[in-house]
């Protein structure tokens, strides 16, 4: 399995587990799973997440959030695919920054909000769109 499907199949796993109203949800773990997940903690997406290591595969238990019985997180749209590599720098961030949704790119700095690569005058590879 490649790196963005494993991507891809982990934020669909968490947008499944909010529009199905879980307290929490499994994802395995990969290359991007801990930054992604401290990223979603920080913007206050999230509740939090703890690893768990019962078998040989490492897994993430996602504690979701939500508000007044709405989830948090609408639509998780993985942007970053096998064939299809999006790398934007921080004057073209600019363009694509909106208050309704939060883009994370993956950086030298490591995976940051398009906000954060902005201030920071960084570029990177797009991963996702959170709205």
């Amino acid at each position: 399995m490649s790196l963005n499907s494993q991507l891809a199949s982990m934020l669909s796993r968490i947008q499944n587990g909010q529009l199905a109203n879980m307290k929490k949800v499994l994802v395995e773990n990969n290359k991007y799973a801990s930054s992604v997940l401290s990223v979603l903690y920080k913007e206050g997406l999230i509740s939090g997440f703890t690893r768990k290591e019962e078998s040989n595969f490492p897994k993430y238990e996602v504690h979701l959030k939500y508000y007044k019985g709405t989830p948090l997180i609408n639509k998780l749209e993985c942007i970053a695919r096998p064939g299809k590599h999006i790398y934007k720098t921080s004057k073209d961030l600019r363009k694509l920054i909106s208050m309704s949704s939060i883009h994370l790119l993956s950086t030298v700095e490591g995976v940051l909000t398009d906000k954060e690569a902005i201030r920071k005058g960084l570029g990177g590879k797009l991963l996702c769109r959170i709205s």
